[in-house]
């Protein structure tokens, strides 16, 4: 009879893991298809943290009421924002104008030293001109011109929908973000009285692990974005290497992409000193690897913590996986879905460790330190 009993209870565990695997697929599924609203929701959230604190510190140490201090934090991130944009963009877009300008003389440089490693390396080779090229390029254009109009319209149609989807997520990711801060404790309450009692402690501690994880994730990330771009500004300055602030803009936003990010960053700021001389070049090299190990070594352990301790294959995947699904958005929100999908494993071996001993534990240690 014990024995029947135990079968009937590992039929049942069995089948609610298929379940739960079956609803997760169909969660994915449908966030895929509603993956516009879901980008403003997760904007929305990563706001939603980065506000969270200096909301929680208003209202405990001042004694805020809840929306006031809500309210308060919002609008200091907004001018922040706005502020920071007005002193910092007039000479970025200044320098963007100089560069389109400049383009040309980037390339004749180009152009140059190509020929002379022609002459150099290929004797006998034909010499490489960007004009050449240009009209190899505008010959196939002519040839394919129904198809690259088709493009050109359907990429047109793209860019004014970006645009639209831009401007409706200024205005209603902030507003999302307030009620998240404001309501979180409404939120919380609401989601457990659709859970049974004697799951709320353990869901509960899931839902702490994973805003700590997330919160410290996002908060370290907009550190370690200004500190990379600041500093490779400064870095590009010092070496009066053309359009640094340009260059230094690219190397922060480059930063939010884990491990191609910054060869992504470097890449320009090379390519632009290599105009100037190849030992500038070098030097430019040796500055962003600086900068990297700076933030691989020392910023980064301190400022994220381990709330992203992902081995490197889960964040190539995980990359790859948000590119394929939501394109350069994707890429960006990959790492923060990951993270969750890390805590709740975690947690679920933790309670596997609760019911059957020693065995999930010494899963759950192996599972952290592979990472």
């Amino acid at each position: 009879m014990a024995e029947k009993k135990d079968k009937t209870l590992g039929e049942f565990g069995y089948t609610k893991r298929i379940v739960v695997a079956v609803l997760v697929v169909l969660l994915f599924v449908f966030i895929y298809f509603i993956r516009h609203v879901f980008i403003y929701l997760t904007f929305a959230a990563l706001l939603a943290y980065i506000i969270a604190v200096p909301t929680d510190f208003l209202a405990k140490r001042f004694r805020f009421p809840r929306t006031a201090a809500t309210l308060v934090s919002l609008f200091a991130m907004l001018l922040l924002i706005a502020g920071f944009g007005f002193l910092v963009m007039p000479p970025i877009l200044e320098e963007f104008n100089l560069l389109i300008k400049g383009l040309p003389e980037v390339l004749t440089s180009l152009e140059n030293y190509i020929n002379a490693q022609i002459q150099a390396y290929g004797k006998g080779s034909t010499a490489f001109t960007v004009q050449s090229w240009l009209d190899q390029v505008f010959t196939k254009l002519q040839e394919n011109l129904p198809a690259v109009a088709g493009t050109a319209l359907t990429t047109g149609v793209g860019v004014v929908n970006t645009v639209s989807n831009a401007a409706v997520g200024a205005v209603f990711v902030p507003i999302m973000s307030y009620y998240f801060v404001k309501d979180s404790a409404k939120f919380r309450r609401s989601f457990e009285l659709i859970i049974p009692a004697k799951s709320r402690p353990l869901i509960s501690n899931a839902l702490q692990k994973i805003s700590a994880s997330l919160g410290g994730y996002v908060r370290g990330q907009i550190l370690l974005c200004l500190i990379v771009g600041i500093t490779s500004t400064l870095g590009l300055m010092i070496l009066d290497v053309k359009y640094a602030f340009v260059l230094g803009l690219v190397a922060g936003v480059m930063e939010v992409i884990p491990m191609v990010g910054p060869v992504l960053g470097l890449i320009p700021a090379a390519i632009i000193a290599f105009t100037t001389s190849p030992l500038l070049a070098f030097k430019v090299v040796v500055l962003y690897l600086i900068i990297q190990a700076a933030e691989n070594f020392f910023l980064a352990p301190r400022i994220r913590g381990s709330s992203m301790n992902m081995h490197p294959i889960t964040v190539i995947i995980s990359m790859m996986i948000g590119a394929r699904v939501m394109g350069g958005v994707g890429m960006f929100l990959a790492l923060p879905v990951a993270a969750v999908i890390k805590t709740v494993y975690y947690i679920y071996l933790e309670t596997r460790g609760l019911e059957n001993g020693e065995i999930a534990m010494e899963e759950l240690a192996s599972a952290k330190e592979s990472g």
